[in-house]
């Protein structure tokens, strides 16, 4: 009862109110007409008298940088130290790294937030000591195609070990103001898996080796903001109990000799069952590193696997 013309694949079309929702990507440049049948028919009862057609043209798309990760990454140590990004009609980015500790996570925190805040002016500075800027080409050049390009981490993490904030925004510019076109993500090297599980007042932590899956006992835990610290039993597990206030940024973090993991709610894990229960996990946030992780944008922009875009008549 509802028509595209020229046709699209892959429609989706809901009814939502007043309005009917299209959910497609469609080429840039193109004009389309809608035509509405009066076959359909209202909540109501009603009908339309004659055929309602509406013709609109899709723009030009825009360029577009995309992270897969909520801020907080973890490098797979069994993989070569890269962190993928997503980007369509740039041709290079500029990449600062910084060498930060798990202290200063509530000050990244705070920076990501003012990241696409419009009401803040100007940026801070992302916290800790600039390491290296570099400049990466992206295979994202063209404005319809959204490529994958790796960026190196090797000399960042040369030990094998720690932790660093990436910032990434296109090269050749000074973008002083929130914009989507500056994406900043906290990445941690290490061999800790860390996972969390909190129902009502209690946090259980647990601990295993990202290597071979061992439950790591002795390995101690801290609970921020009220730094906690308990050590992991037999079966790398320790609880806690929160009393912290919902402002406060909560967060632990796993210490084994020089090896550190961060979680906090970043990591988060969306569970099927129906309990009050929620949990993090480092894995959820694992860097995998895939050839055919690629997706094509036309008329529009959008992050690997988000929903299509939709237009309201």
């Amino acid at each position: 009862m509802v028509t595209i013309s020229p046709p699209v694949e892959g429609i989706t079309i809901r009814p939502t109110n007043h309005e009917i929702m299209i959910c497609c990507g469609v080429p840039e440049q193109t004009s389309y007409q809608v035509t509405i049948s009066p076959e359909l028919c209202d909540v109501y009862g009603q009908f339309l008298e004659q055929p309602a057609t509406v013709t609109f043209q899709v723009g030009q798309n825009e360029p577009y940088l995309y992270l897969p990760f909520y801020g907080l990454a973890t490098l797979n140590p069994t993989q070569k130290a890269q962190l993928p990004i997503y980007s369509c009609g740039l041709e290079a980015v500029q990449v600062q790294i910084f060498e930060v500790t798990p202290s200063d996570w509530p000050s990244f925190e705070r920076f990501t937030s003012s990241i696409w805040n419009e009401s803040i002016p100007d940026l801070p500075s992302p916290p800790g000591r600039l390491l290296e800027t570099q400049q990466v080409k992206t295979h994202g050049g063209q404005v319809n195609d959204l490529k994958q390009t790796l960026i190196q981490l090797d000399r960042a993490f040369a030990t094998g070990f720690g932790h660093r904030v990436i910032l990434i925004q296109p090269a050749g510019t000074i973008l002083t103001e929130p914009t989507e076109l500056k994406q900043a993500v906290w990445v941690q090297a290490t061999h800790l898996a860390g996972e969390l599980t909190f129902e009502r007042s209690q946090f259980v932590a647990e601990v295993h080796s990202l290597l071979d899956g061992k439950p790591l006992a002795a390995t101690q835990v801290t609970f921020f903001p009220r730094a906690i610290c308990q050590k992991t039993d037999s079966k790398g597990q320790v609880s806690f109990q929160s009393r912290s206030r919902n402002d406060e940024t909560q967060f632990f973090v796993f210490q084994k000799g020089s090896d550190s993991l961060i979680l906090s709610q970043r990591t988060i894990v969306q569970l099927e069952d129906q309990s009050q229960r929620s949990k993090w996990s480092s894995l959820s946030n694992l860097i995998e590193i895939s050839t055919e992780r690629v997706a094509r944008s036309y008329g529009y922009s959008r992050g690997v696997g988000s929903p299509a875009p939709c237009n309201s008549f």
